[in-house]
């Protein structure tokens, strides 16, 4: 079993662009990040946070996500993504 700490940290960016985008209103319509992008960019800085600490063939995989959007990001916009790791319990790792 690996030694996860509490604190272990990971940063990623993103640049929003229309491939991240919502679209459901339209191309003329809002052009902001999309829900499932910004949930799949937490998932893989939450990964790659803890990665390098896991035995070799192990990985990670989201089971519970508890979102707030903060504030609309445009395409255009750089988000920065920061996991950190707040408890263990054997296998399990909340961020």
């Amino acid at each position: 079993m690996p030694n996860i700490p509490i604190g272990a940290r990971g940063e990623q960016k993103l640049l929003v662009t229309s491939e991240s985008a919502i679209t459901f209103l339209g191309m003329d319509g809002p052009r902001v990040l999309s829900t499932p992008h910004m949930i799949g960019y937490m998932e893989r800085t939450c990964r790659d946070a803890v990665l390098p600490l896991l035995d070799a063939g192990f990985d990670t995989v989201g089971t519970h996500v508890d979102v707030y959007h903060l504030a609309a990001a445009p395409v255009g916009t750089v988000v920065t993504f920061t996991a950190k790791v707040v408890a263990v319990d054997g296998r399990r790792i909340q961020f």
